[in-house]
């Protein structure tokens, strides 16, 4: 029996495409070790939506519109949000920026920001509620500390 369903908006591809890839990659791994619904398409009875893009992509079906209607909709869906990128780098060309502000000020329940500068980058620019910082992090089966042994795989 399964314990809930979790809908991933963008679905994983096996190769390299970027750390949000990478996360949800190495993220449903770990999950698959429980009972739980793994979905990428908008289906009933969804209990948390995992938005790992606010915007339509090639990768990312479910835009930030339909996940407003699905929580209107479904009040007790969970929205947690990865927060990956801003326009900072795109010299503040307001690209990223107005989807994750929409985001994290009328969706998101639990937002997730990737550093403390995108944290504090998306607090300056207004956002003030609760949120945690999750750095981005390797699959310690390949990469791992020197002082750990090498098995020679």
């Amino acid at each position: 029996m399964k314990l809930f369903k979790i809908l991933f908006t963008m679905k994983p591809i096996n190769s390299s495409f970027g750390g949000g890839n990478q996360f949800l990659n190495n993220f449903l791994e770990y999950l698959d070790k429980f009972p739980i619904d793994i979905v990428f398409e908008l289906e009933p009875d969804i209990d948390i939506i995992f938005i790992m893009d606010p915007r339509k992509l090639s990768l990312n079906k479910i835009t930030l519109e339909m996940v407003k209607q699905y929580k209107l909709d479904n009040p007790n869906v969970i929205v947690i949000h990865r927060i990956n990128d801003s326009d900072k780098p795109r010299d503040h060309v307001d690209v990223l920026d107005p989807f994750i502000l929409d985001a994290l000020n009328n969706v998101d329940d639990f937002p997730i920001f990737v550093s403390n500068f995108t944290k504090s980058y998306f607090t300056e620019k207004g956002y003030n509620g609760q949120s945690n910082v999750i750095l981005n992090g390797c699959n310690t089966k390949y990469f791992f500390p020197a002082n750990k042994k090498n098995n020679n795989n």
